[in-house]
């Protein structure tokens, strides 16, 4: 049989060389699979480590649909996934800490954040009226708020309870009530979640 010829791994024959090859031809065989290997492995140093690699997905005409995963893409390790277009879509520190730039949060009071599966988290703090009060979101959900919870924050030493309702995607209403039960004035932090 002649010799097989290729320059990656996959080329390779698995079942060659055959048994009736001539020994003659072994260290031509010996050959290729150094040769197949160094085109294999470019970069190998020594023992087979990744470099620093980009692999892009995607065959889309917009630029923003395809993806790059670089690994690591930065001198402290981060493992990056990114749209073509340069736009941070996930980032992995080298400590294993998540990050998604690409969506918004106001770590503040009121704030938000957007997690990764669409959700919208809201939340604040405010003084409510003896007669509620309507409390406005900072950012109204596009479809629907699923669900507000709140608590009494003021004084410890009173007995107070918060209750919410009238639930819209741009707003709520808050009471503050005591153990009579009466409406009366009280101080709440709230969180909301939607989509």
């Amino acid at each position: 049989m002649s010799l097989e010829d290729g320059s990656y791994i996959s080329d390779l024959i698995a079942t060659n060389p055959g048994g009736g090859d001539p020994k003659s031809q072994g260290d031509d065989h010996l050959r290729l699979i150094k040769s197949v290997l160094k085109q294999t492995f470019p970069e190998a140093d020594g023992a087979i480590r990744l470099k620093p690699f980009r692999l892009m997905l995607g065959a889309s005409s917009n630029m923003a649909n395809n993806m790059n995963i670089a690994v690591p893409s930065t001198p402290d390790g981060s493992f990056l996934i990114e749209r073509e277009n340069g736009t941070d879509v996930m980032r992995i520190d080298a400590a294993g800490k998540v990050e998604f730039p690409g969506l918004t949060k106001a770590f503040s009071v009121p704030g938000h954040a957007y997690l990764p599966n669409g959700l919208l988290v809201q939340w604040g703090q405010l003084t409510i009226a003896q007669a509620g009060t309507t409390v406005p979101f900072a950012i109204p959900f596009p479809t629907q708020a699923l669900a507000v919870v709140a608590n009494f924050a003021g004084d410890t030493s009173l007995f107070r309870v918060s209750q919410v309702g009238l639930i819209t995607s741009s707003n709520f209403k808050a009471w503050v009530r005591d153990e009579v039960p009466a409406l009366v004035a009280g101080y709440i932090h709230w969180i909301a979640v939607g989509f």
